[in-house]
């Protein structure tokens, strides 16, 4: 009685664990046909491109140029994208183990983006450079005075 109770659930996990093995291959499958679709999409707009500046005349040909320009840009982003993916399914990829100042890093990432952010309407404000003590002393006394 005892064996077939473990029996049963050596079945269970091994039934378990099929489920998830059929659940990660029909994910890959998802992935790889959305990456072939990615592919086949930029593929094709390039080659539209590439067609339609032997037609055009010379001043419409620096703007498909842009656009061809562009498009390659996307396929070079994809294409590393999935040597990365690669990379980090054969674990050979190992990240930078560099010290970097938060501070400085947030003031570049917020140079970078506030035109767009103002663009939208959005106000940015960040107080990350006063200290802990003097911020939280700050908001308690505008909460004893509301």
């Amino acid at each position: 009685m005892l064996d077939q109770n473990k029996e049963e659930l050596v079945n269970k996990k091994l039934q378990h664990a099929q489920r998830e093995l059929d659940k990660n291959h029909e994910a890959w499958r998802a992935i790889l046909n959305n990456i072939q679709q990615e592919l086949n999409a930029l593929l094709a707009a390039i080659g539209q491109l590439v067609e339609r500046i032997t037609v055009v005349q010379e001043d419409q040909q620096v703007t498909l140029l842009a656009q061809l320009r562009q498009e390659s840009t996307r396929l070079m982003g994809l294409t590393n994208n999935l040597q990365l993916l690669t990379h980090l399914e054969l674990q050979k990829w190992q990240p930078a183990n560099a010290p970097f100042n938060l501070h400085q890093l947030c003031d570049d990432v917020l140079r970078d983006r506030l035109p767009l952010l103002s663009q939208k309407g959005l106000g940015l404000f960040h107080h990350y450079l006063l200290l802990f003590g003097r911020r939280r002393g700050c908001q308690q006394s505008d909460r004893a005075d509301s």
